[in-house]
């Protein structure tokens, strides 16, 4: 086999764990600490930016707290208004139907009875006029 030849074999096993070597302590000296201070600035980010999230959602609910405070009195001011004015016109029609009735309709349901009474007194008239 080739590959376990004796003259080719040491060389080969000498350049692999030089290059490995190298490979290695480039890595430890400079990738691994760049890697290493960009994961540090990254959490430092995040963290800065958890509080600052935390800051703004206490604000938020502040905020709301302070809205609902100032909100309240005037829903409830216009919730009594409302209800005063259904009450209002909810008299204003009982009233206005009740008089209604006792002077405009109370005289054509009058008017409205004579003109069927006499409608029957005619129709009974004429059905006695008939039949003789």
């Amino acid at each position: 086999m080739p590959q376990l030849d004796k003259v080719s074999f040491f060389p080969q096993l000498f350049w692999l764990v030089l290059s490995f070597l190298v490979f290695y302590i480039l890595s430890v000296k400079y990738f691994l600490p760049t890697i290493s201070k960009s994961l540090k600035i990254r959490s430092k980010v995040v963290q800065l930016q958890y509080q600052s999230l935390h800051t703004l959602d206490t604000e938020a609910t502040q905020i709301i707290q302070a809205k609902e405070l100032a909100i309240l009195p005037s829903i409830a001011e216009s919730k009594n208004a409302l209800q005063s004015t259904t009450t209002y016109a909810e008299k204003w029609y009982q009233d206005s139907s009740r008089k209604l009735n006792e002077q405009q309709l109370i005289t054509l349901n009058e008017e409205y009875i004579k003109s069927v009474a006499e409608l029957a007194a005619k129709r009974y008239l004429v059905t006695l006029c008939s039949t003789k």
